[in-house]
């Protein structure tokens, strides 16, 4: 994916820190506030999110494996942002 295609409106690149602590990454946010880059870097904490950085073929599988299963709203929202991904990446293979 080029970093000057027409979807840059909608995606955003992120960046993945592993090993940080809390206070580091409140830290690092805030250095990443003063510095202009971000106007709001978003802390995620691990004991409440799974943050997955899956590649397309893992996210067509999980999309197929989420179409043959009974569907809710959790389910349905799940299904809904990996077609969203998938197609607004489409155009920049």
């Amino acid at each position: 994916m080029s970093g000057d295609g027409a979807n840059d409106q909608e995606l955003y690149w992120g960046i993945d820190v592993p090993g940080l602590t809390e206070e580091d990454a409140s830290r690092l946010a805030s250095t990443i506030r003063s510095s202009g880059l971000s106007p709001e870097p978003i802390l995620v904490n691990p004991e409440m999110f799974l943050t997955l950085r899956i590649d397309r073929e893992t996210a067509g599988a999980l999309r197929s494996a989420l179409l043959r299963t009974q569907l809710n709203p959790i389910i349905d929202g799940l299904r809904e942002s990996i077609d969203d991904w998938l197609d607004s990446t489409a155009e920049d293979l």
